[in-house]
């Protein structure tokens, strides 16, 4: 592949490395190098973008998202109804890395505080019979899983959900908040999601917290608990966010790197 790029101008696009990445990493799995040779940098969000600055000051840098065909998502109608129990959603695998075990956590707390509440969760099953064992009965049986669901399906599970939490201890971007934010949900996410950085902004459409935080987690889910009148409003600002993730919307910023390129040397 190195040899294919030789004397041809090329871009780098990635995703925010893990922030304990190190040069000598990127070396042990031969990144450093042909990254050092790239014409520019695109990196997936603003996170990864600096994360690239800093280690290859000398290239060019720009920054785009992953864009993906959300119109499943934006055709989910929400039905903002009063009373009944609120349904937190996490869609993922079920994972350490993903901060499930913290989910469940934080869930357990927020049911044994007396909210009415239900966690909803779509995904490989991985770790989960191990992270449900450590919450107790009262939080268990407000649980519902309902197993991997293939792509096509998952507009419907949004649709059935109030709040859209991905409490990640490190995801370089995350495309199921693409998917949240058009399905019109609010959304809890940490500070180790490159989508969450870009797209949540803590008080318009949801909350961002530090990752690997119990409390911080519970938290932002009993923020909503106590005040459902948020959930209409700052869902439908996670909606017009989203308008700016399409493909076509993605197309136009790759046409402005290329052009960005017009002229200059290789």
């Amino acid at each position: 592949m190195h040899g294919g790029l030789r004397r041809k101008r090329w871009l780098f696009w990635g995703e925010r490395l893990h922030r304990h990445s190190g040069v000598k990493e990127l070396i042990q799995r031969g990144l450093a190098v042909p990254i050092s040779h790239a014409s520019g940098i695109v990196g997936i969000g603003r996170a990864a973008e600096d994360d690239y600055r800093r280690r290859f000051p000398k290239l060019r840098h720009f920054c785009i998202p992953y864009h993906c065909d959300l119109s499943a998502f934006f055709s989910v109608r929400r039905c903002h109804q009063t009373g009944g129990p609120m349904t937190f959603f996490f869609c993922g695998q079920m994972i350490r890395r993903k901060g499930v075990d913290l989910l469940l956590l934080a869930f357990d707390r927020l049911v044994a505080s007396g909210h009415d509440a239900r966690l909803l969760l779509v995904g490989r099953e991985a770790e989960l019979p191990n992270f449900v064992a450590r919450v107790g009965p009262a939080a268990r049986a407000r649980i519902r899983y309902e197993g991997f669901q293939p792509p096509e399906r998952l507009p419907e599970y949004f649709g059935k959900s109030d709040v859209f939490v991905l409490p990640s201890r490190h995801d370089g971007w995350g495309v199921v908040i693409n998917q949240a934010l058009a399905a019109g949900l609010p959304i809890i996410t940490s500070d180790a999601v490159g989508a969450g950085l870009d797209l949540v902004e803590s008080g318009s459409n949801g909350m961002c917290v530090v990752a690997n935080d119990v409390d911080a987690l519970y938290s932002a889910m009993e923020t909503f608990a106590l005040n459902p009148e948020i959930i209409r409003q700052w869902g439908e600002r996670s909606r017009e966010r989203a308008r700016d993730l399409t493909p076509e919307a993605g197309a136009e910023k790759w046409v402005r790197v290329f052009d960005s390129f017009q002229g200059h040397a290789a």
